[in-house]
């Protein structure tokens, strides 16, 4: 209802798979808990990759330490939004970020 195109995928391998179909990825939100890939690993890949290692990144998830916050910064988060969320919230940040990255 925001105005994005969503694509949802829980494994993050599906998720490096599918990038690479998308030619108008413009933000990639990642839990950090998937099956055969973290987040952070995802993390990591889009940062290494030629076309999207620009794109703004935000780490989804209900870990919250401080650990947690500091590994997806080192990866290269542009941030950190815990669950649960309020969607009013996150559509917000979402934008700010995808302006700060303009």
């Amino acid at each position: 209802d925001a105005g994005f195109a969503v694509e949802y995928l829980n494994d993050g391998r599906q998720a490096i798979d599918k990038m690479e179909t998308m030619s108008d990825l413009t933000l990639v939100l990642l839990d950090i808990t998937m099956p055969h890939l973290t987040g952070f690993d995802v993390l990591q890949r889009i940062r290494r990759h030629p076309r999207f290692g620009n794109i703004p990144a935000v780490m989804l998830t209900a870990h919250s330490g401080p650990e947690h916050v500091a590994e997806g910064l080192r990866c290269g988060a542009n941030g950190h939004i815990l669950k649960p969320f309020n969607p009013e919230r996150l559509v917000r940040y979402l934008n700010d970020t995808l302006k700060a990255g303009a």
